[in-house]
């Protein structure tokens, strides 16, 4: 089972993440968080998997939360899900530690598929992408 936490300030949104990968029978939602200071306290005492986690968030910002994650749980995988299409803010959010960038205009379609690739070895990305034919680049999301 992967555990994953969510973190963004919109519970609405908070919702619809969970419901879209719980969809999944391998993952499972361990908690949410409504603001990055959050975020960090709830990764420290649940220690996810995988944490989901908008940059715009109150009391502490999407990329402080990232650096603070990474040093704290390197173990940890990092992804982004954003309204941001920005490349000099992706490759902050990837220079911070995260290894994944989602665009929230596309979650249905690429969600589920970047979170699976950040479980992948580099040999299993490549073998994944052959076969479901996908471009890590230019649809949607990014991963590292």
């Amino acid at each position: 089972m992967i555990r994953i936490l969510l973190a963004d300030d919109h519970d609405l949104m908070r919702r619809g993440i969970r419901d879209l990968l719980e969809e999944e029978a391998s993952f499972e939602v361990c908690g949410e968080a409504s603001n990055g200071q959050e975020a960090v306290e709830l990764a420290l005492r649940l220690k996810p998997d995988i944490v989901v986690l908008d940059l715009t968030m109150p009391e502490k910002n999407g990329l402080e939360t990232i650096q603070q994650l990474r040093q704290e749980l390197p173990q940890t995988e990092l992804l982004v899900f954003s309204m941001h299409d920005s490349d000099e803010l992706i490759r902050e959010v990837f220079a911070a530690g995260a290894r994944g960038y989602v665009l929230k205009s596309d979650a249905a379609r690429h969600l589920v598929e970047a979170r699976t690739m950040l479980e992948c070895s580099a040999a299993e990305m490549a073998a994944y992408q052959k076969a479901r034919g996908a471009c890590l680049e230019g649809k949607g999301y990014t991963v590292k």
